[in-house]
């Protein structure tokens, strides 16, 4: 594919209930279909995912078993454009979701690695899910400590370069990556531009609460010395505050 050629490549396990409205995000992308590569990598699913997801213009594969990062990585391999999106499977993106970023890729020397935005909470969220995230900076752009990977753009060269997401860890596969892009020189760039909204956020305090003792748990590299695990440390202090604030917002 040509130059700022664009693979979008969607992890998906069981999303019958979102990867309609996914897909149907993507396939109203204000960018040549030319140039413009949708890759879906299901995991498995026992429901219609796979079913929903042939009706549309989508390449699909299927790679059971194996961590969040494997199935990501999979993607990358088949894709053939120059510029890696990764997007979740309940995640709906705007429809200048690929010109918001593209301009981080146009020139070579700004050392930009990584970029993307953080994930929004859809317009119809609930109280909890909008009072999770009121302490997020709003029209933030400058450099982070990561980007998640439901909303994670990367050249293809610079992924392949590092080795894509590490496969031995079932969650915290984008801090480790990002970790890894700025070992080497480059930035991590967080832009509100680029708009994804998250339609699978927790809809109350158990399943927030779950989710985050699950992201934690991924991001644990040693046991032994704990307070050695930056991401282990970090994920900690990230799920005390947002149980704390969730609380705060919704009394």
């Amino acid at each position: 594919m040509h130059d700022h050629s664009v693979s979008i490549i969607i992890p998906c396990y069981n999303e019958e209930e979102n990867i309609f409205r996914c897909l149907r995000s993507l396939e109203r992308l204000d960018y040549p279909t030319h140039l413009l590569q949708v890759i879906l990598v299901d995991n498995g699913s026992q429901d219609r995912s796979l079913e929903i997801a042939k009706k549309h213009s989508v390449q699909v594969f299927e790679k059971k078993g194996g961590t969040i990062g494997s199935v990501r990585n999979y993607g990358a391999n088949i894709a053939e454009g120059n510029i890696l999106a990764f997007v979740d499977a309940d995640c709906v993106v705007e429809q200048n979701w690929i010109m918001s970023f593209l301009k981080y890729f146009k020139n070579e020397n700004n050392r930009v690695g990584i970029t993307g935005g953080p994930l929004r909470v859809p317009l119809e969220g609930n109280l909890i899910q909008r009072a999770w995230f009121s302490h997020r900076k709003e029209n933030f752009i400058g450099q982070v400590e990561y980007v998640g990977s439901a909303n994670l753009i990367i050249s293809r060269a610079l992924f392949k370069e590092v080795g894509g997401f590490d496969e031995k860890i079932t969650s915290g596969e984008d801090f480790d990556l990002c970790s890894r892009i700025k070992a080497t020189g480059y930035k991590v760039i967080s832009d509100y531009r680029i708009v994804s909204y998250h339609y699978g956020y927790p809809s109350n305090t158990g399943e927030f609460i779950k989710r985050e003792i699950w992201h934690g748990k991924g991001m644990i590299v040693d046991f032994k010395e704990p307070l050695k695990s930056k991401p282990l440390m970090l994920s900690i202090l990230y799920l005390f505050l947002n149980i704390i604030i969730v609380y705060s917002q919704c009394r």
